[in-house]
């Protein structure tokens, strides 16, 4: 069965994602930024939902202070790099959620999480992740060394 993290201290937010996805995957729920990483290097999951305050938890105290989060996100992305990585934050923290989007997380959501956008925020990043795969299915096959015999130009 397909698996989805869900990371935060938002116990709405973790009841509405359970019950989004209970039928199709098997979530699991981690209370804190290190349970998560341990969580996330365990067990091979689809998706992680991830609160912007753990990725800042997960954040060494220098780059923190510039509001880089790109060493957290990379903690994810070399473990596990098709995971798809949804980052939650409040309102107030959005400049955060959009810097670790621009740092290699998936998308973001604020709070609270409503079902109908969790739906819509998973299928965009699963057609996301099809077409990243597609492109580099056919781009491998077009670079291949006889395929040039098959390409003609005038």
């Amino acid at each position: 069965m397909k698996s989805i993290i869900v990371a935060t201290e938002n116990g709405m937010a973790r009841g509405v994602i359970r019950m989004a996805f209970q039928k199709e995957f098997h979530v699991d729920l981690a209370r804190t930024a290190d349970e998560c990483l341990e969580m996330f290097k365990r067990k091979r999951c689809e998706f992680l939902f991830i609160d912007v305050t753990f990725l800042e938890r997960l954040t060494p105290p220098d780059a923190r202070a510039d509001g880089d989060l790109k060493d957290a996100v990379s903690l994810f992305r070399q473990v596990f790099p098709t995971a798809q990585i949804i980052v939650m934050a409040e309102p107030g923290k959005i400049r955060q959620a959009v810097t670790a989007v621009s740092a290699g997380a998936s998308s973001y959501m604020t709070y609270p999480i409503i079902g109908e956008e969790l739906r819509h925020v998973t299928e965009h990043a699963y057609r996301t992740t099809l077409l990243k795969s597609e492109l580099n299915y056919l781009r491998d096959t077009l670079w291949q060394g006889d395929s040039f015999e098959t390409v003609t130009t005038e």
